[in-house]
């Protein structure tokens, strides 16, 4: 696996054949960085052992997390994109429950008027592909999709530990996993249905490859680069920044020679290969999110950048720092293609954001952060010994987790859940439509996909989509104007409940006040038959709803009428 072609010197920044690189100089070199020849079948074991006891102890910590945080029984929504990612797996799960062998376009176009909160197009489709297998084999639940998060964040800081093993002791080694796992946006991360755990675990399977192909120059791991590249592109367009690694480490590391290699060119070929048609698809998309979001200039962002860095490592900034000098410093620069590559990852993230003019956020640097607890790990190895190392590795740990441990917004309450189960009984397995609030769309609609027991034929109507019309993150909203106002539209559209919100809203809609005086101040045509505790919600019931397939139709003739195909 690790051998390199021969003869092979390294000279200067160079990387080139010379006859006086011999293998038994070269040997020499592939020792020191721990790629020195193959290792025996019982080291082999040993090794594999040592990484799974690593992942089941990163797994484990992941659920303390978990559970610390409430994240199996929190509401969704601690982010507006999380209920989306949840529900677009439930689209492949239900796809491979009962509709496999239709037409996929139009089982998802009849699924989205029935659960409108997903957007499988704008997101690549390789996470909703992973995560509804998941589901299919181990429940649709968001505790049983939050323990394939959990997998895919221990395998992530199990290859991290299996990079500083290499390079340090085991000890110095486990603690630089755990301590990537502490940074608050990961533990943030690893608590909700979220894609970037996962893009991020391909991204730096994909660096990796690279630097093997800067030590061996073999197609192959560029081609295995390219294939990792495209496979984290299609679990997340966010991971643009792979394409940069390479051109950033052959004009920081001067080696000039790699672009007469046709190697190189295998794996930009092979990414794009399998992304490109993808990106020829959802090119008419793509684009929705970035409206209406401001744009930093190019020195803005970078102050972006430094300031999150400093809010999820707090001291450990300064160390990252000093460990960059002691590196730079060290003898081993020239060819330590492993420590370039992830330094790469540090201009390459902000570099990608400007040029897609994409905001800084915490969640996209997760690898960048990742390489800064690299460097903390390279700083206490440069300048204490082995026991010394070990106190001080161990020191930085405790402290950093005293300082990071749940640093981040509590997860709301789960006062949904009741709710939908109190309709589901209600309802007795017939369904009716519901209107769900205008302030929480998304975890309305992903509270009633998870629990309700006729999600598949329960239609759930958002009032920004059916009473007007914004941009994707929410501006420029226009009201549409219905003849006979609200109860004409009622009488065309015969909902069975309508969920008015009582809590503060992050922004006030027109329709709110007109549901309110349709439905709350309208006991003769509604009636109230559920309200939360506190300054939560209610639901009203439409006397007027009759049940029937033909109501159900009514309703969703009037939905595609109204929106847009």
């Amino acid at each position: 696996m690790y051998d390199s072609p021969l003869p092979l010197k390294v000279t200067g920044h160079r990387i080139g054949r010379d006859a006086d690189a011999t293998p038994a100089r070269t040997d020499a070199r592939l020792s020191r960085e721990g790629f020195n020849r193959p290792p025996t079948a019982a080291a082999r074991q040993f090794s594999i052992v040592r990484l799974l006891i690593a992942f089941v102890c990163y797994l484990t910590l992941i659920a303390v997390i978990q559970r610390s945080a409430g994240a199996p029984m929190a509401a969704f929504g601690a982010f507006p994109d999380e209920p989306a990612h949840f529900i677009g797996g439930l689209l492949v799960n239900d796809y491979m429950s009962l509709g496999l062998g239709s037409n996929p376009m139009s089982f998802a176009r009849d699924y989205y008027f029935h659960l409108p909160y997903f957007a499988v197009g704008y997101w690549p489709p390789l996470f909703y592909a992973l995560e509804g297998i998941w589901m299919h084999a181990f429940g649709d639940s968001r505790a049983s999709v939050l323990w394939m998060i959990a997998g895919f964040g221990a395998c992530l800081a199990t290859v991290f530990y299996w990079i500083l093993q290499k390079r340090y002791d085991r000890w110095t080694a486990a603690l630089g996993g755990a301590m990537m796992l502490l940074i608050p946006t990961v533990q943030w991360t690893t608590s909700l249905v979220m894609i970037d755990l996962v893009c991020s675990l391909f991204a730096l399977i994909s660096v990796l490859f690279f630097a093997r192909f800067l030590r061996t120059g073999q197609w192959r791991d560029s081609a295995l680069f390219g294939l990792f590249c495209a496979i984290a592109l299609l679990t997340k367009n966010s991971t643009f920044y792979l394409l940069l690694v390479p051109p950033i480490v052959i004009v920081a590391a001067r080696r000039w020679t790699l672009l007469g290699k046709w190697e190189l060119y295998v794996g930009p070929a092979v990414a794009a290969v399998l992304y490109l048609p993808w990106l020829a698809i959802s090119n008419s998309f793509l684009w929705l999110g970035f409206n209406g979001l401001p744009h930093l200039t190019f020195w803005g962002l970078q102050r972006a950048y430094i300031g999150v860095f400093w809010r999820e490592l707090s001291f450990l900034l300064p160390l990252a720092v000093l460990g960059l000098i002691s590196w730079v410093f060290s003898k081993r620069t020239e060819s330590d293609y492993v420590a370039w590559c992830l330094l790469a990852l540090f201009p390459a993230i902000p570099l990608s954001d400007f040029i897609v003019r994409m905001p800084i956020e915490s969640r996209y640097l997760i690898l960048s952060l990742g390489a800064a607890i690299f460097l903390v790990c390279e700083f206490w190895s440069a300048v204490l010994p082995g026991r010394s190392r070990a106190v001080a590795m161990t020191m930085t740990f405790v402290v950093f987790g005293a300082i990071s441990w749940m640093h981040f917004p509590p997860f709301p309450r789960n006062e949904m859940h009741a709710a939908v189960g109190f309709l589901s009984a209600r309802d007795g397995g017939g369904p009716g439509a519901v209107i769900v609030p205008s302030n929480q769309e998304g975890p309305w609609i992903a509270e009633f996909a998870q629990n309700d027991s006729v999600r598949s034929k329960r239609i759930l109507i958002r009032p920004t989509k059916v009473f007007g019309k914004e941009d994707w993150n929410g501006s420029h909203w226009e009201p549409f104007q219905f003849a006979g106002g609200l109860p004409g539209l009622f009488v065309k559209m015969p909902v069975k409940y309508c969920i008015l919100s009582r809590s503060v809203a992050r922004r006030h809609y027109p329709h709110d006040e007109l549901l309110e005086s349709a439905v709350a101040r309208n006991p003769a045509g509604w009636r109230l038959v559920y309200s939360s505790a506190g300054r939560g919600f209610q639901i009203y019931e439409n006397r007027a709803w009759t049940s029937g397939n033909q109501t159900d139709a009514a309703v969703l003739g009037e939905l595609h009428r109204i929106l847009p195909h």
